[in-house]
């Protein structure tokens, strides 16, 4: 608990800093709907809280996962099991199939590690 407390009075004062994730909500709205369309700010600031909420919610969940098989990185694997326990039915497993494609693309487009020979 000091260790806590100590992090907190290092912390700056003043307002804390959250990613903003209202550009990828209008970009969303107009591939769904059409390119005229639009949503309000009120709408906007709702969905930002949504999204920043499940992030969270996945983020703690995979972590915990990872820690449960004493691993301090997080898989892919974790956070499809994550959005399988987070999301309920088949809105979770449709979610976790989307996420495997995603996690492929990212990998490719990450350059390739050249190992080091000693």
């Amino acid at each position: 608990m000091e260790a806590l407390t100590a992090a907190a009075a290092a912390a700056p004062k003043g307002r804390v800093a959250h990613r903003n994730y209202s550009s990828f909500g209008g970009a969303i709205v107009k591939i769904a709907h059409s390119k005229k369309a639009g949503i309000s700010k009120k709408a906007m600031m709702a969905l930002d809280g949504v999204t920043r909420d499940l992030t969270i919610r996945l983020t703690a969940e995979a972590s915990s996962l990872a820690e449960m098989d004493h691993r301090e990185t997080v898989k892919p694997r974790d956070i499809v099991t994550a959005t399988k326990l987070i999301f309920p039915g088949s809105l979770g497993q449709h979610a976790a199939s989307q996420i495997s494609p995603a996690v492929n693309r990212v990998l490719a487009a990450r350059p390739k590690r050249v190992k080091k020979t000693a």
